[in-house]
């Protein structure tokens, strides 16, 4: 019998969250596709005891296979949902859900994400890869978000999901509802920033919410992909240098000053993005050259205040 062609291009995700951790609730091409970039799925990954006994000839013996669980990775484009309190396709919703963040929508104003320290969601997402079928069911995780001048702004999400076997099953058709709205670029004309109350010029900024998770399957106990903390939400950001005396940068590392982060990307309601930060702490400023200017990249890191699960407030509009 002859292998079947199957094309890296043709290939689709779908997410939907879990009503019940382990149960499937079949997401389909209709209602949960996501509009995503730079999909990789490690299909199976097995826990493994190694065993190399004690004989007279070289050689390990064969490798004790334990349980396994799938990884799952893409990229969504962060832009509006068309209009100001309209809810977010359910499937971007379900992303961040799996990621330690809830939602809260304001109907006619904006719809916000929190970070949550507790009761957390797992989604489950079916990766068609060109005729195969890959279910990843109860996956939780964790996300990044980029922003690099002239690119339109990415989501990143990385996170492991319980394994179910493949099967042959055919790519679905797929429908994107209006609220999927195009990205921009970030630039002067679409993007306002500061850090400590300071507009400077930026080219990149990154956060990771740092969530941390892992798959077990202790005994006694389901197998289950668990959420157990996020100690410290970071990121990186590079600034145009600048003279000290129009920002010292220096003196806020050494001294170890806080201050706020302020991020709107977009400028019609409907396709904006907000991201606030009330205590961030730049770090480590190193010298870099970019197009023959000197600029400043940093560290950051980000932390609540007394009311918890603030490090960062993200939200559209």
């Amino acid at each position: 019998m002859a292998t079947t062609d199957r094309l890296e291009d043709r290939h689709a995700l779908l997410g939907k969250i879990d009503a019940t951790y382990g149960t499937d609730p079949v997401p389909a091409g209709a209602t949960d596709s996501l509009y995503v970039y730079d999909v990789k799925v490690a299909p199976m990954e097995n826990e493994e005891d190694p065993r190399k006994p004690v004989r007279p000839f070289f050689g390990a013996d064969v490798t004790v296979i334990g349980g396994t669980k799938t990884k799952v990775e893409f990229s969504l484009p962060i832009a509006g949902s068309g209009a100001a309190g309209t809810a977010m396709p359910a499937a971007w919703r379900a992303v961040l859900r799996a990621a330690a963040h809830s939602v809260t929508n304001n109907p006619g104003v904006d719809e916000i994400y929190p970070l949550v320290s507790g009761a957390f969601d797992s989604t489950t997402f079916y990766y068609y890869d060109d005729g195969v079928l890959h279910k990843c069911i109860g996956a939780r995780g964790s996300t990044t978000r980029e922003f690099n001048h002239e690119a339109a702004p990415k989501l990143k999400f990385s996170g492991i999901s319980l394994y179910t076997a493949p099967t042959d099953v055919a790519l679905p058709a797929l429908t994107f509802p209006a609220t999927w709205v195009k990205p921009l670029v970030m630039n002067k004309v679409n993007t306002t920033f500061s850090l400590h109350g300071f507009a400077a010029v930026l080219d990149s900024l990154s956060i990771d919410d740092g969530v941390v998770y892992a798959w077990k399957d202790y005994v006694n106990s389901a197998a289950d992909v668990r959420i157990s903390g996020r100690p410290q939400v970071k990121g990186k950001v590079t600034v145009q240098a600048g003279l000290i005396a129009e920002k010292d940068w220096f003196t806020l590392a050494k001294a170890g000053t806080t201050g706020a982060l302020a991020l709107v990307h977009g400028t019609v309601a409907g396709n904006k993005y907000k991201l606030d930060a009330a205590t961030v702490l730049p770090k480590n400023p190193s010298r870099e050259v970019k197009d023959g200017i000197v600029f400043y990249g940093m560290d950051l890191e980000f932390f609540p205040t007394a009311a918890g699960n603030d490090e960062y407030v993200e939200r559209v509009l």
